[in-house]
């Protein structure tokens, strides 16, 4: 399950994540992004998405608290390429409805309608046309994520207060923090590189487990080296890019895997056989992750 095409998402990586969730009690997705992890795992005792982009966390309130009014909004909506700028502009220059449900619709709307999950950086359409466009969006099980997060708390905090305020011997975090070394326009919010250093500093000092994403540099393995690492890779079919330049590309793109702890399952090795995620949107990227020694 999946609520929007989320740049940075682990929809992809499911299956190698899943079987390395340890026992806990408490559950922290720190950068919460399209919660791919924490919609498709078993729910836990306590559950926490968060997430410093307010309008990610305007989107999913929104969704657990009122799903029928924002259907119900979603409907109303036609699939267009000016409707698509002009909510763009907006999110851009901070012109926005003080109404949340209708901020969130936007949100949704833009973030759905953009190329390959990257928000306000293109208008995806492609030769199956507008209206394949729109019953996809409108398609997706809103009841079911509705449901799942019904007993989730939903916060807006930096990471670093994030992490000091759920940690506990009982406390597992899942981490997917913005790459190393990703720039431009990639993320709606940057990191920096004291933050990626103000985040190892603290995973140093935590009580609870935590699994941590992030693209394989060699800055990276030096700020974790010593703890459990495994490589992945996830071959990504660019289909848009390929039709304009009249060929299929391939690219691979490699991530670690980090933890504190020993996991239950061996890395990579018992990956879930038949799972199949529900996603809320189909995705110009189609993915499938392996492991790579």
């Amino acid at each position: 399950m999946n609520i929007i095409p989320y740049v940075g998402g682990k929809t992809f990586l499911l299956k190698n994540l899943l079987p390395l969730i340890p026992p806990h009690e408490i559950y922290v997705e720190v950068f919460g992004g399209g919660a791919a992890l924490l919609l498709n795992k078993a729910p836990s005792k306590y559950e926490v998405y968060n997430d410093v982009d307010s309008e990610l966390v305007n989107l999913f309130l929104t969704i657990r608290d009122d799903p029928e009014r924002f259907r119900f909004r979603l409907e109303g909506i036609p699939y267009s390429r000016e409707i698509f700028h002009r909510w763009s502009r907006e999110f851009k220059t901070g012109n926005l409805p003080e109404d949340n449900l209708e901020r969130a619709v936007r949100f949704y709307y833009v973030i759905s309608s953009s190329v390959s999950g990257k928000f306000g950086q293109g208008w995806s359409f492609g030769r199956s046309g507008r209206m394949w466009r729109r019953q996809t969006m409108l398609s997706r099980p809103f009841e079911e994520i509705h449901n799942r997060l019904l007993n989730v708390t939903i916060d807006h905090l930096d990471f670093r207060k994030c992490i000091v305020n759920w940690d506990s011997d009982e406390t597992f975090f899942f981490l997917d923090p913005p790459y190393y070394g990703v720039k431009g326009r990639m993320y709606r919010f940057g990191f920096s590189e004291s933050d990626h250093e103000d985040l190892a500093e603290m995973l140093r000092a935590t009580r609870g487990k935590w699994l941590l994403t992030y693209g394989d540099h060699p800055h990276i393995r030096r700020l974790y080296r010593g703890y459990l690492m495994r490589k992945v890779g996830s071959y990504a079919y660019a289909e848009r890019m390929s039709r304009r330049e009249g060929l299929r590309r391939r690219g691979i793109v490699k991530h670690l895997l980090i933890m504190n702890y020993k996991p239950p399952t061996a890395i990579g090795k018992t990956p879930l056989k038949g799972f199949k995620p529900v996603m809320l949107f189909d995705f110009d990227l189609k993915i499938a992750a392996e492991d790579i020694d």
